[in-house]
Formats: structure tokens, C-alpha cells, sequence
């Protein structure tokens, strides 16, 4: 059950129209074009526990410099390691691969993965396939550090617990200006 207040705040003054409520999520008041931009946190009266990160869906960017005369290498690799990360872990929602530029030396690759929960997000590192990957990856094939970009309604103390368990990479937590995490 909502409050009349937060009911009140969530409806544009102007033309009255009201927006459904999740449990908890950040939510910027642009979308009523003539309403207020400030950034608001919302949640129902029963709160939920936003310090449960166990089953709350998170999101990765993983880019990777690859040689240019790698770039066969590369795709082949990805396209291995895409199934064997389907059959071996089902905590994985979204295993998706790009390349998002190429230049004479380099191409820029991105992995986008998405896990149903932060559990989903350990296996994933601990895979013995994506441990073999990632060494097969340091072997003449990437010619850059791997940068991971994580987006999680983590507060900064889990994220710190984060970097601390993850090395050789560059680890950055996606500065987010409006977000929602559906918990699972």
C-alpha cells in the first residue's frame, strides 16, 4: 500500500496523470514534460530490504582492445565461450557480444551481460570456461586492460567488497542518474 503523499507526488499537478509504483526504484519526474526534473527515491511503505543484493538483477559491460589481426581469434572465441556459458550457468539472462569500433591497429568489442542475481555474477567469474577464456584472451589477443562497467543499486560498501575481489581489470560502477533493479 502506497501513502497519499507519495500517491500525490507521483501525479502530475497539471493534468493529474499517475504513474504505477514498483517496489522500490529511482525515478527522475521527466516524464510529465511540464512536471518537476528533480531526482526522487520512492518506496512503498513496507520498504522493501534494498541491502538484499542476493536477488536483485545486475547488469555488466565488459570492453575488450582486441589486435587487429586477432579479430577472427576473437569472434571465434566469444562465439565458444557464448555457449558454453548458456550451458553451464542459468543464472546468466543476457550474454550478448558487439564490436563497437575498428580502427587500423584495434577493434573495440563490448560484452553485455545481464545476471538474474549477484550469486549468478560470482559463477560467472568462477566458471572454469570463462576462466580459460580469459587466459586464452591474455595470450596475444587483447591489446588493452579489459574495462568492466557494472550497474547495481549496490551501496558504496558492497561495490568497495567488489573492487577488492576483482583485479587485473579496470572496474568502474556505472554512474547512474535514474535506475531500477527488478529483485527475483
Amino acid at each position: 500500500m502506497v501513502n497519499s503523499a507519495l500517491e500525490e507526488e507521483n501525479s502530475c499537478r497539471k493534468c493529474g496523470t499517475r504513474r504505477g509504483l514498483t517496489r522500490q526504484f529511482y525515478w527522475t519526474k521527466r516524464p510529465f514534460a511540464h512536471g518537476p526534473t528533480e531526482r526522487t527515491k520512492m518506496t512503498e511503505q513496507t520498504n522493501s530490504n534494498s541491502e538484499n543484493q542476493q536477488t536483485t538483477i545486475l547488469v555488466l559491460e565488459a570492453f575488450e582492445r582486441v589486435h587487429k589481426a586477432r579479430m577472427a581469434d576473437y569472434e571465434r572465441m566469444g562465439s565458444v565461450i557464448d555457449d558454453q556459458v548458456k550451458d553451464t550457468e542459468p543464472g546468466m539472462l543476457v550474454h550478448a557480444l558487439t564490436k563497437i569500433s575498428e580502427s587500423d591497429e584495434e577493434a573495440l568489442y563490448r560484452w553485455l551481460e545481464v545476471f538474474d542475481s549477484e550469486q549468478a555474477f560470482e559463477k560467472h567469474l568462477s566458471n572454469p570456461h570463462v576462466i580459460k577464456h580469459v587466459g586464452a584472451m591474455n595470450e596475444g589477443v587483447l591489446c588493452g586492460e579489459t574495462e568492466l562497467v557494472i550497474y547495481s543499486d549496490w551501496t558504496e560498501d558492497r561495490k568497495n567488497e567488489w573492487r577488492a575481489k576483482i583485479s587485473g581489470v579496470k572496474l568502474t560502477f556505472a554512474p547512474m542518474l535514474t535506475s531500477y533493479f527488478l529483485k527475483r
